[in-house]
């Protein structure tokens, strides 16, 4: 397996992806919220780009969580081989100690071996809760963004209505005004009077001058409601990359909190406590509980918590893992069917 980008690196990437998609995201939200004045001609051009190359952000960004937790995934299970590994040695070294007639490994080599995987798991633990950190602030800053657009996309459709409505009033009048003009033309042909002649002539003209502003109505009707469309469209399909992305943070959270557990479960194992996790996961007396370095493990306080009861089993986790991997799989799947079309 190859040498592994370092952890800080993929932190950073994440944490600049999230900040670039927000910032484009707020950017097109506000900009959506405002209905042209202009002709729908090239309405929503600059929008539909941004739109496109929110998409591509987006795929970086999901591409960067992922990279993250598969290198918190790939390190814990390197942690288990380490650990495995350190029984069968002694378990082996022992086995011959005996017929070669030397002194098995003590347990201070072996104790300093397990510890080492410890302190290991320890700063994994304190990684993985950055990134659970990263992703879970994400998913309070996109949110709220997804929640303030539905009220716009309501307004929209709802100008929509209203427009159409006046469309089909327009579009009777216009049947009206024309059968009117056809039938004044009609009478003027019959017309002998001139007075008569005259006095529908003035009819005719009248009834196309509001003819032409009836005409004039419904273009500029149709103009409102194909941009009002547009406005609409574009609304639901930043929504739908909003709320993917937010599908992508739980899911990534998700295995976050699996591989954790792991960690918890494998330090237990191996320190036989873990105590100096808790330590790292309740604020200290002496500091503010918002300052960031207080309770550097506080994401997963709830779980060594439920850790401490001593109810969790390996089992579990393990099915949890399965469960967080194939809700990861299926995504991968979809999205390669979906880049496949």
């Amino acid at each position: 397996m190859g040498k592994l980008p370092p952890f800080d690196s993929l932190i950073e990437k994440a944490r600049g992806d999230a900040e670039r998609v927000h910032a484009l995201s707020v950017q097109l939200a506000a900009a959506l919220g405002v209905v042209p004045e202009s002709s729908s001609n090239g309405v929503y051009e600059n929008e539909t780009a941004q739109l496109a190359q929110l998409r591509a952000m987006k795929a970086d960004f999901e591409a960067a969580l992922l990279a993250l937790i598969h290198d918190i995934s790939v390190r814990t299970d390197r942690a288990y081989a380490a650990f495995d590994a350190v029984d069968e040695v002694s378990g082996f070294q022992a086995f011959m100690a005996f017929f070669r007639r030397r002194e098995a490994p003590s347990f201070k080599v072996i104790r300093t071996r397990k510890l080492a995987i410890a302190e290991s798991l320890r700063m994994l633990l304190l990684e993985a809760a950055t990134g659970h950190g990263l992703i879970d602030d994400a998913k309070k800053q996109f949110s709220p963004l997804v929640l303030s657009c539905e009220p716009q996309i309501l307004s929209s459709m709802e100008k929509r209505r209203g427009i159409v409505s006046a469309m089909d009033e327009a579009r009777q009048r216009n049947r009206e005004l024309a059968a009117l003009i056809g039938t004044v033309r009609r009478k003027i042909t019959n017309a002998s009077d001139e007075d008569r002649q005259q006095a529908l002539r003035a009819e005719e003209e009248e009834a196309g001058i509001r003819h032409a502003e009836v005409l004039l109505e419904r273009e500029k009707l149709a103009d409102a409601h194909q941009i009002l469309d547009r406005q609409a469209v574009l609304l639901a399909d930043l929504i739908d990359v909003l709320n993917d992305l937010i599908v992508v943070f739980t899911l990534t959270i998700n295995k976050i909190s699996v591989e954790a557990e792991r960690c918890i479960q494998l330090y237990d194992a191996v320190y036989g406590s873990i105590e100096p996790l808790l330590a790292n996961a309740r604020p200290h007396s002496s500091k503010a509980e918002d300052e960031p370095d207080a309770i550097p493990l506080g994401a997963f306080l709830p779980l060594l918590m439920l850790h401490t009861q001593g109810t969790v089993t390996m089992q579990d986790i393990e099915k949890r893992k399965a469960r967080a991997d194939q809700a990861l799989s299926l995504r991968n799947s979809d999205a390669a069917k979906t880049g496949a079309r």
